[in-house]
């Protein structure tokens, strides 16, 4: 059975859509920038901010009680309901390990039913160091050979 992985941001839910609307970056986006306007992933340049202001604001809105509210990309919701028996599917995101058990919680909460495993690669945030199994989600998901899981 082939295994899809999601990247949960702004594929499973609409992360930035939500977070610009809420936190700190609306500041940015009322000056007239527009969430469209967005085109570049970290969009911290067009946003006219610091890449450690902007990871901040992502960091603030995760921990808050709006993030685990958002709600899932009903297309793609959508597709779980049909097509889910196809695959196997994997969660995978990019974040602080600090949002790590939130995010895993809403994954389970909105696709529970379906996604069984939860994968994350720490993003890397000042004052903090990680032993590096993959520096980024592409690293993961081309592992160099599959996992084995041994049991009794």
């Amino acid at each position: 059975m082939k295994t899809i992985i999601w990247d949960m941001d702004d594929a499973l839910n609409y992360l930035l859509e939500s977070c610009s609307k809420n936190v700190r970056l609306k500041e940015h986006l009322e000056s007239g920038i527009t969430y469209e306007s967005l085109k570049e992933n970290p969009p911290h340049n067009i946003l006219q901010i610091g890449l450690d202001e902007y990871l901040a604001s992502l960091d603030q809105f995760r921990l808050s009680k709006v993030f685990t509210s958002i709600e899932p990309n009903s297309d793609i919701l959508q597709w779980f309901k049909v097509h889910v028996h196809k695959c196997r599917h994997i969660a995978l995101t990019a974040i602080p390990l600090e949002t790590a058990y939130i995010s895993s919680s809403w994954v389970l909460i909105y696709f529970g039913r379906w996604i069984r495993t939860f994968a994350f690669v720490p993003s890397e945030r000042p004052k903090q160091t990680f032993p590096v199994y993959e520096k980024n989600k592409i690293r993961l998901c081309k592992m160099d050979r599959p996992v084995q899981c041994h049991h009794r």
